[in-house]
């Protein structure tokens, strides 16, 4: 039986099609190979309506009320289990913090928050390798979080990597160039470490601008760098 793209030019039954019809009906075709083909691809369009009728009919209806109170239930644990842990960082109980930092980070949240203080938890044992395994996954998670980059320039600094220290401490003052503290980081670290007198006063003058009120202190280091500048 012929294929035909319209109603008005389909044959009665099984009669053949005239040789003529092509000319009248351009949809027709005699020619088997090219029925074949469109046969082919007409089944290929009926195929994938079906698949996209039956994907839409197994996505199932909205979550209910009740699923969704189980979840905020399940985040207010998570959020409780956090809180006790930041409890007991605070009050220098590093076992029972660590224990609740794991729980919220395998929680699979993609929270940087435990993992910073997982970091820190690492630092207080002296284990400055392990803690930059955390800051690194933080930043990872999240490549915004300044207080992550900020520490990976802390331990780089202490471990002598001050060229791999400075870099971190610039990603952290970009992200977040309110927070002070990383900015003097990194005017100490130009100042004392690399010895780059420009970018030490650079910094010191902006973490200066950027304080409710001026240092004393850093304000001799200025003047002492304006001098071995000029």
């Amino acid at each position: 039986m012929p294929v035909a793209r319209w109603m008005a030019c389909m044959t009665r039954g099984s009669r053949p099609v005239s040789r003529r019809w092509p000319r009248w009906c351009p949809g027709v075709t005699t020619n088997r190979n090219k029925v074949w083909r469109l046969s082919m691809r007409y089944i290929e369009m009926c195929l994938a309506g079906l698949l996209v009728l039956s994907l839409s009919a197994c996505m199932g209806p909205p979550p209910r009320k009740t699923e969704i109170a189980e979840e905020s239930a399940a985040w207010a644990k998570v959020r409780e289990r956090f809180d006790a842990g930041v409890a007991a960082l605070e009050a220098g109980d590093l076992d029972t913090a660590e224990k609740a930092m794991l729980d919220v980070a395998g929680a699979n949240l993609r929270l940087t928050s435990p993992y910073i203080n997982l970091g820190l938890i690492a630092e207080r044992r002296g284990h400055l390798r392990q803690a930059a395994e955390w800051y690194q996954q933080a930043t990872e998670l999240n490549p915004r979080s300044a207080e992550a980059w900020n520490q990976l320039g802390l331990i780089a600094r202490q471990q002598g990597k001050f060229r791999e220290a400075r870099e971190y401490y610039e990603k952290a003052v970009r992200l977040a160039p309110e927070k002070t503290a990383f900015t003097l980081n990194l005017a100490i670290l130009c100042d004392l470490y690399l010895r780059d007198a420009d970018c030490a006063l650079e910094q010191y003058r902006n973490y200066q601008a950027a304080s409710a009120s001026p240092d004393k202190q850093v304000a001799i280091w200025i003047r002492d760098l304006e001098r071995r500048v000029q």
